[in-house]
């Protein structure tokens, strides 16, 4: 690892812990009666969600790098999935704030980005001409 992947690793882990942080004032200090606080809501559980799950994406992509070759691993490719597992858990909690989460609702944003991710995996391998 290079000095500058510690420092991105570094800045990854005190976003996650002020994110996390920040989440837990809004949900303990500010009413769900206004919109606005809704989003912050939202916003701070995106930015604490997608830096924490960096960390465990990476060490899943290294390890089925070492099985399966054409998965690719990085720290780019960890940062896109965390934010992928963010945006589904945001997706979620967005529906059923307003009553309009349905398991099907799930499978189907689930599938979706699973998709997305497959496509952007497959895409390094066979590049657009």
């Amino acid at each position: 690892m290079t000095h500058w992947t510690w420092l991105i690793w570094l800045t990854l882990l005190v976003v996650a812990m002020m994110a996390w942080g920040s989440w837990g004032y809004v949900i303990l200090n500010l009413t769900p009666d206004d919109m606005v606080h809704r989003l912050l809501f939202l916003g701070t559980l995106f930015l604490a969600l997608a830096a924490t799950l960096t960390f465990p994406a990476y060490w899943v992509a290294g390890r089925m790098h070492r099985r399966w070759p054409l998965v690719q691993e990085g720290l780019a490719v960890a940062l896109r999935q965390g934010l992928l597992g963010a945006a589904f858990v945001v997706i979620c909690a967005a529906l059923q704030m307003i009553q309009a989460l349905t398991g099907g609702h799930v499978v189907l944003i689930l599938s979706i980005l699973i998709i997305v991710e497959v496509f952007l995996q497959v895409r390094r391998e066979n590049p657009a001409r």
